[in-house]
């Protein structure tokens, strides 16, 4: 769960740490009248997070011992946001 409060017209949210790996994501926002009470509210599905490491060599299933001390790996990081230049992914 993600939950912050940012007030105007032009916001962005940014998490602090990864999202759970092959998850569904779920938004919702509140828009708040000057006395705090909510107007209206919407959740809608905003994506999924994808798988991050996988196994590349030796080809192998869970809970197997892989006979290696050099197994291969592929890493797929989640989009970063420049902090310096609001909405360009790197």
């Amino acid at each position: 769960m993600y939950d912050s409060t940012i007030a105007g017209t032009d916001v962005a949210f940014r998490t602090s740490r990864l999202l759970p790996e092959n998850r569904t994501i779920f938004a919702e926002a509140s828009v708040l009248n000057g006395n705090g009470q909510a107007i209206i509210t919407s959740s809608r599905l905003a994506g999924q997070t994808r798988q991050r490491l996988t196994l590349l060599a030796p080809d192998g299933s869970a809970n197997v011992n892989l006979g290696t001390r050099h197994p291969r790996f592929t890493w797929r990081s989640a989009n970063v946001t420049n902090p310096r230049r609001r909405g360009t992914m790197l």
